[in-house]
């Protein structure tokens, strides 16, 4: 026999597991919570626990507590004798099959499509897309039916024989479990695709739900109204249920004081989140006083919970930047000009707090003597910290751009209080001795100039003499002064001040995130607000701030009792921190939005974008248009997805440059470039890019290439291209995304692989302007996209969970977000080509000048009416007018040919004129 060894990992996951058995101990289960809560009439309680996993497995384990052994589902020899009070005692139970409860064949369809009345007597198809939530609470809320336990099949959670055995264990009256049971059995029936399993089913007989962001959104609805008619006793939920629904509670549980970030970190919970979901607690008219229950556990105590309770509460940041949806419809309003969205950015959140701080902090340095002094010590103190961080990080990367010795000795000189004194003296006192030097160099080039004026009659030798020998003398005085002079500068250009300048300089000018950081910080120090360079006499001022400022500090606490310096300092930081953008990423986005052909100066300069654009005129394209009438968080890119526009101006065309060059470094394997040849040497035509008038830029012809692809895809394919663009990465797909790439049709491949191109120029371009980093994102994410397009192909929602993997829940955000968007795109107006769209003399007609192609729009308005079913059906009717979209392509062709011939046609008339 030979004995197991266990590994040192293994005997390090025992422990972890014993200690966390053993610290469970400590804690309070929740059966033994919720009794006590049920012993001092604390019913009903929201739980609150951060993971979705955790309410699942919480309601799950009250569910088996109340079963205990007796359960009549599990348990073949259950007897109900202890219950002697009910009228007609129940026979023993016989061992079912898990089998749910159906109505007995009715008045409904096979599909539940039945008809049902509210509490006023109104009648309603369920099934029907006009029922809205109001509608729906009030059938649930007037609903009766099926009370009667002769509905229900024996056996089933939902069969009478078990109301009795729900209502003893668990948490509701008989009547209520009676209630319960026949709202259940009316949801199942209506619903059968999403029906409440049979452990769900006990849960809710007990008395006991859960409400997160994984349920759909009908079961949460379900849950909901339970709650507030008080047929529930008891929700498990994580911290969403605390903000925004009416569900009123007496008693409010929070099960821990601390919960994963989005780094994945353990942090404590903000002071205004546990007293969001503490205040919950208390119903009005009903309660005089809400409970709230702290749960403690090994690693939060009491004292945690005291710290998050008397913390203050962060101040509200404000959340606001432009968009360019937001921009396109400002500029509109505006009649053409920035005058409303400069009147807008002002009036926001951002600029009315750093107005508030600015008369703060002002209020404080007028009440206080000395601050004004103070702060400016505690900028460059600032500044010289953020240095040492800056240098100190160069030194550990070792970068070859500077020498790491020479680094690493004016750190010590800079951490050094002592050595910064005595350097500031030093850099003083060679900047003195310089200056001196300098001084008496002039003097001495002055007197020579003086002497060399001097006239001495040619007769007289002997004063000629003199002056020759004077003139020498003094040559070589001015030699050696020179000498000096030179001797002093080279001195104080070795001071160890002068190697810190330019080594900060050349940081701040470098362009990179360090040097983007130094310079943020010398703008807040008073003089170097529009400066990107320090010299030494910089360095010796802010030496001496360092070596000050706690004496500074001391003295103005001495002087001002009543004030807290580090009230005033922390008010300062504010300050600066306030700095509001809004404005540079409004005019930022305006830019892009010229480049792209939304928007129009009416001056016609679009060569120069560097200028000031503030005073411009603007018309509105009708693409523009286009995308203000979208409401996605980066509505220009999605709107070019779809071939709506591309860049007009050629302000890629470095873009290009840079693909041609990076072109002879790789293999032309023969792969999908159509557009990678040509168009080399370009000039501009009305705003567009072209060699000549005949000749398109390589943007259009991406453009239209893509457009070309997507017409080819079916209305499936395109409800899962376009979900790759608004559905954005839920965070719990394991799927890899080339994986799916590989699995995609080859027209779809062929789409994403041109759209991808498109993007790559359209970044480029953002980053040209400076799109803020929030606007500019272009996130384009595949895990969805078989989903998608299986559920606008007609799969079943059991079939679409498998497919995705994603709890209920989060499935039917992503089908909506796709829904959404493709029902927006199809929404958009179409507009014809006029006289205008026709380029003079040339017959050229831009055929994407009017937004999306009709043949798109008609794809997604089909892959819209597919998707439109339960449980992601849209409650708002979407009708559609077969005839709208054949006039659209019509139209398209039509206008097409008339304009065409019509320019022609003028065009030789005017050639015969001439």
């Amino acid at each position: 026999n030979t004995s197991y060894k266990m590994s040192a990992r293994e005997i390090r996951r025992e422990k972890e597991r014993i200690m966390r058995r053993e610290m469970r101990k400590a804690v309070p289960s929740l059966p033994i919570l919720l009794s006590r809560l049920k012993e001092k009439n604390l019913l009903p309680a929201i739980f609150f626990i951060f993971s979705r996993a955790g309410c699942d497995q919480a309601a799950e384990n009250i569910s088996n507590s109340f079963k205990g052994p007796r359960d009549p589902n599990i348990d073949a020899d259950f007897d109900d004798g202890d219950f002697d009070d009910v009228e007609n005692t129940q026979q023993k139970k016989q061992k079912t099959s898990r089998q749910r409860g159906r109505r007995k064949s009715g008045g409904a369809d096979e599909r539940g499509g039945g008809i049902v009345e509210d509490d006023q007597g109104r009648s309603f198809r369920l099934s029907s897309n006009h029922v809205d939530e109001d509608i729906f609470n009030s059938v649930m809320k007037g609903s009766r039916a099926r009370l009667d336990g002769s509905d229900f099949v024996s056996g089933s959670p939902l069969s009478s024989s078990n109301w009795q055995f729900y209502s003893a264990a668990g948490l509701l009256t008989y009547d209520e479990v009676q209630e319960v049971a026949g709202r259940i059995g009316q949801f199942n029936e209506e619903n059968p695709e999403i029906s409440f399993s049979d452990e769900v089913i006990k849960q809710l007989l007990f008395g006991v739900g859960r409400h997160h962001a994984g349920m759909l959104p009908a079961h949460k609805m379900f849950v909901e109204i339970l709650y507030q008619m008080n047929l529930m006793k008891v929700v498990f939920a994580t911290e969403t249920l605390a903000a925004g629904i009416n569900m009123p509670a007496r008693t409010t549980v929070v099960c821990a004081l601390a919960k994963r970030g989005g780094g994945g970190a353990i942090q404590l919970l903000e002071t205004s989140n546990l007293l969001q979901m503490a205040g919950r607690a208390g119903r009005r008219g009903m309660d005089v006083a809400g409970t709230c229950v702290l749960v403690a556990t090994p690693f939060e105590g009491e004292d945690v919970a005291a710290k998050i309770l008397v913390d203050p509460i962060k101040p509200i940041s404000s959340q606001f930047r432009p968009s360019y949806a937001l921009a396109v419809n400002l500029i509109a309003r505006g009649k053409g000009r920035l005058d409303v969205a400069k009147q807008l950015v002002s009036k926001s959140f951002a600029n009315w707090g750093k107005k508030q701080l600015e008369d703060k902090f002002s209020n404080a340095s007028n009440e206080h003597g000395g601050v004004g002094e103070v702060l400016v010590n505690v900028a460059e103190d600032r500044f010289v910290s953020d240095l040492i961080h800056v240098l100190s990080k160069k030194i550990e990367q070792r970068t070859a751009q500077f020498d790491v010795t020479l680094l690493s000795r004016l750190v010590e000189i800079l951490k050094d209080r002592d050595l910064l004194k005595k350097s500031s003296k030093g850099y003083e006192a060679a900047k003195l001795a310089l200056e001196l030097e300098e001084t008496t160099l002039s003097c001495l080039e002055l007197e020579m100039k003086d002497f060399e004026t001097f006239e001495v009659e040619e007769l007289d030798t002997v004063l000629l003499q003199l002056k020759e020998e004077d003139k020498s003398e003094m040559i070589q005085q001015v030699q050696e002064q020179r000498d000096r002079v030179a001797s002093a500068e080279k001195k104080l250009r070795k001071h160890p001040f002068s190697s810190i300048a330019n080594v900060t300089s050349e940081i701040i000018n470098d362009g990179t995130a360090d040097g983007a950081k130094l310079l943020s910080s010398l703008r807040f120090i008073s003089g170097k607000e529009d400066s990107s360079r320090v010299d030494g006499e910089d360095f010796c001022r802010f030496a001496k701030s360092v070596v000050v400022l706690k004496r500074k500090l001391r003295k103005l606490g001495n002087a001002n009792p009543d004030v807290d310096p580090e009230t005033i300092l922390r008010q300062s930081e504010e300050l600066a921190e306030a700095e509001d953008s809004s404005w540079e990423d409004m005019i930022a986005i305006t830019k892009v939005l010229i480049a792209y052909g939304c928007v129009v100066p009416k001056s016609g300069e679009t060569d120069d974008l560097d200028r000031d654009i503030d005073n411009e005129v603007f018309e509105v394209t009708p693409a523009g248009i286009d995308v203000g009438m979208l409401s996605f968080e980066n509505s220009l890119w999605c709107f070019l997805a779809m071939g709506g526009t591309w860049d007009v101006i050629g302000a890629s065309s470095t873009f290009d440059e840079m693909k041609a060059a990076m072109s002879f470094f790789e293999d032309d394997d023969g792969g999908f470039d159509e557009y990678a040849d040509g168009n080399e040497e370009a000039t501009k035509l009305d705003g567009r890019t072209t060699n000549n008038e005949n000749v398109k830029s390589k943007a259009q012809i991406e453009a239209e290439t893509l457009v070309s692809c997507l017409r080819d895809l079916a209305p499936g394919e395109m409800a899962g291209y376009v979900s790759c663009l608004v559905t954005g990465d839920t965070g719990r797909s394991s799927t890899s995304s080339i994986d799916v790439f590989q699995r995609l049709d080859p027209g779809l491949q062929r789409c994403i692989q041109v759209l991808l191109d498109g993007t790559e120029r359209f970044m480029d371009v953002q980053r040209q302007y400076s799109v803020d980093e929030r606007t500019s994102n272009c996130q384009f994410d595949l895990s969805h996209c078989e989903v998608v397009t299986a559920w606008a192909n007609g799969c079943t929602w059991s079939e679409a969970l498998e497919i995705s993997g994603a709890a209920p829940g989060d499935l039917t955000r992503i089908i909506g977000r796709a829904l959404d968007a493709l029902r927006q795109i199809s929404a958009l107006k179409f507009n014809p080509l006029r006289k205008k769209d026709v380029f003079s003399n040339t017959g050229f007609v831009d055929p994407f000048s009017r937004g999306i192609h009709p043949e798109v729009r008609r794809l997604c308005r089909e892959a819209a009416i597919e998707m439109n079913r339960y449980p992601v059906k849209d409650p708002l009717p979407f009708e559609v007018n077969e005839e709208e979209i054949v006039d659209d392509l019509e139209d398209l062709e039509d206008n097409t040919e008339d304009e065409v011939g019509s320019s022609a046609t003028e065009s030789s008339h005017d050639t015969e004129e001439n």
